[in-house]
């Protein structure tokens, strides 16, 4: 009985053989398969990152790049590795952003492999076993490009500018903030290459008086409007307010218009001085700025204003120190943002607009300063030490740097 259990045991592993063996070799053939095609679209997905990381917006992709990623990743491919690599772009010019509702613009890379591999196993007359096989993967990256902005430093020009910073005495607070500007134009020159219309910076600097160079000659403007904090937010935006001359005051400043020259801009705020005699009055580059972003021929789709400050506000003969508050409790900072946000960019786009304010190794108090109720809490910050300065505006401008979608 035993001997014929052994037998039939044998018989039965024996007529099982053939298709244990066929479905070794079936499930080897697909484990290549699956293999082939996980590194192809490995290799797939890297080449489209290399496509984005080596694009500007303008250039035509790096198809050579794209082959050569691809080929490193597939070494034992039988022939050349077909290869197909598409690019497109969607901007204000063509129409694809309004059409799809998109609110930056952005390029589409697709690279397209296929590969042919000879079979681990193979059985000619079986379908599935055949000597060779080929694979194929299609990858689809997107970047968001950046979009263009306009920045209006509000810089505080008074005394205490030229002092140094408590944490580090060997520069002083205006080089830090000059140095600081200057770097940030650097990642606007980064910025402009991927689009056709160019980030822009202006200066707007304030100490007791608002400066504007006229013909060469820096007048003085005072901001305010008989002493009233509802008389002054009523004719904020009158850019014809009565300037006049005073030898008597510092003027080694002045107001720098939008531009995209950011060498001519930092050649003209390099040798501004926040000299003695000159107190912090933030209402003067506030006011001012008013005037500024209201007269612009055109503007850029996101609007950044940055007001910087290292003092108290200091009271005047007439004023409190106060009265800043006064202004925004009559709608100072409201009427700014409202009016740009009726405006539109140069392609019929609303703007977006961020307000923010830096003490310059100052803390600002909630209790006295009229820029909590102005900004926002959140959208003030403390720099107390030159790197913070640089730290807080590329954090402002950094969600317009770009942004990649898989």
């Amino acid at each position: 009985m035993y001997n014929k259990q052994k037998g039939a045991a044998a018989v039965l592993f024996m007529c099982m053989l053939p298709l244990m063996i066929g479905f070794f070799a079936f499930t080897t053939q697909v484990v290549q398969h699956l293999q082939s095609d996980a590194k192809l679209l490995e290799a797939t997905e890297v080449a489209t990152l290399a496509l984005i990381a080596t694009s500007t917006g303008k250039n035509k992709p790096d198809d050579k790049l794209a082959e050569a990623i691809v080929d490193r990743y597939i070494p034992n491919n039988k022939e050349a590795i077909e290869i197909q690599i598409q690019s497109v772009e969607c901007d204000y010019d063509n129409g694809c952003m309004s059409q799809n509702k998109e609110v930056s613009p952005y390029s589409d890379y697709t690279v397209t492999a296929r590969s042919k591999h000879e079979s681990w196993i193979s059985f000619g007359s079986i379908e599935a076993l055949k000597p060779e096989f080929t694979v194929s993967s299609s990858t689809v990256a997107r970047k968001y490009l950046p979009k263009p902005v306009d920045i209006y430093f509000i810089v505080d020009m008074s005394e205490s500018m030229g002092r140094p910073f408590r944490s580090d005495r060997s520069r002083k607070k205006i080089d830090v903030v000059k140095s600081t500007i200057k770097n940030i134009t650097k990642e606007l020159e980064r910025f402009n290459k991927h689009s056709k219309d160019k980030s822009r910076v202006a200066f707007i600097g304030y100490n007791h008086y608002n400066v504007q160079k006229i013909d060469g000659i820096n007048y003085f403007s005072d901001q305010v409007i008989n002493d009233s904090a509802y008389d002054t937010v009523r004719e904020m935006f009158d850019n014809d307010k009565k300037l006049f001359l005073d030898s008597g005051s510092n003027s080694e400043f002045y107001d720098i218009d939008l531009t995209d020259d950011y060498e001519q801009f930092n050649n003209e705020i390099k040798p501004f001085v926040a000299k003695e005699y000159g107190s912090t009055r933030s209402w003067q580059g506030v006011i001012r700025a008013a005037q500024v972003t209201d007269s612009q021929a055109e503007y850029n789709a996101e609007q950044i204003i940055i007001v910087m400050s290292d003092g108290a506000d200091a009271r005047t003969n007439t004023l409190p120190n106060t009265f800043l508050k006064s202004l925004v409790k009559r709608g100072l900072c409201e009427n700014i943002v409202n009016n740009l946000e009726g405006k539109v960019d140069r392609h019929g786009n609303k703007l977006n607009v961020i307000f923010s304010v830096i003490g310059i190794d100052f803390y600002l108090d909630e209790n006295k300063n009229g820029f909590f109720d102005c900004v926002g809490e959140d959208n003030i910050y403390a720099a107390k030490q030159g790197d913070d300065v640089y730290k807080y505006i590329i954090s402002l401008i950094n969600e317009e740097t770009g942004r990649l979608k898989l």
